[in-house]
């Protein structure tokens, strides 16, 4: 045999390890810097970015509100798992304020457990947890979920029974019956204008726009029924609410008496 078929074993092993360098490096590129959460806030969340989310945990980032909204908002139930480690972790800087958004992304992709606790938080809240519910929540989380929950408060005679007790605040607010007047045409894609609503409860130009409301959501039912999330096997109960509110971290507990 030609003796030129004998190739060192060592020369190989070389080879080897130059195949196996990044692409970057072999071309002299260098190698792409991690954006930051703000960079991932404005441009859009993606997969790559959850390290750096589950990172910020214990950072002092005001990003990462917004990026754990973000990622609600991408449909993407990959999210999920993670997004549930964070409802078990207490944030560093921002304590409980850290399941208030990590409680609405997932609400946002469906969860039940966490579309459960918002309407809870709706029927039997205190005003105050009631109005952050209507005007920040639902508002966020929307599709069929946020639309018949807010209808409930468009029938008659209906009346609100808070489970829980608030505490001494400043804080003013409308009944249910009206905040939902101002928020439905936020949650309801391509909404009639029914005009604006009055601050006073029983005014002839609320019943009229409460009126308008439930005729319009009877009369397209079929189509906002497909909207995402759905809720679809979400109820309300005292029964239910009672022990889940006992619980619930993604309110304003210093608010309750």
């Amino acid at each position: 045999m030609a003796s030129y078929m004998k190739i060192p074993l060592r020369i190989l092993s070389c080879s080897c390890v130059l195949l196996l360098l990044p692409a970057s490096l072999a071309f002299g590129q260098e190698p792409q810097a991690p954006r930051s959460l703000k960079e991932a806030v404005n441009t859009g969340i993606q997969r790559s970015d959850l390290q750096d989310i589950l990172q910020a945990e214990n950072a002092d980032d005001t990003y990462v509100f917004a990026a754990i909204l973000g990622a609600g908002k991408t449909g993407d139930t990959f999210w999920v798992p993670y997004l549930r480690q964070l409802l078990k972790a207490k944030h560093k800087y921002y304590g409980d304020s850290y399941m208030f958004v990590t409680q609405l992304a997932l609400a946002k992709l469906g969860e039940k457990d966490q579309l459960q606790e918002i309407l809870c938080e709706l029927d039997f809240g205190t005003n105050h947890i009631t109005y952050n519910a209507i005007h920040s929540k639902l508002k966020y989380v929307g599709g069929w979920f946020s639309i018949r929950a807010m209808s409930d408060f468009l029938r008659e005679g209906v009346k609100y029974q808070p489970l829980l007790k608030a505490g001494l605040t400043d804080f003013v607010q409308g009944p249910p019956n009206i905040e939902v007047l101002f928020e439905l045409s936020n949650v309801v894609p391509n909404p009639p204008d029914f005009g604006t609503p009055s601050p006073f409860e029983k005014s002839a130009e609320n019943v009229r726009i409460r009126t308008a409301w439930r005729d319009w959501i009877e009369q397209n039912h079929d189509t906002l029924q497909k909207l995402e999330p759905t809720g679809v096997g979400v109820e309300a109960s005292e029964k239910t609410c009672k022990p889940l509110l006992k619980n619930d971290r993604a309110f304003d507990r210093s608010l309750l008496e």
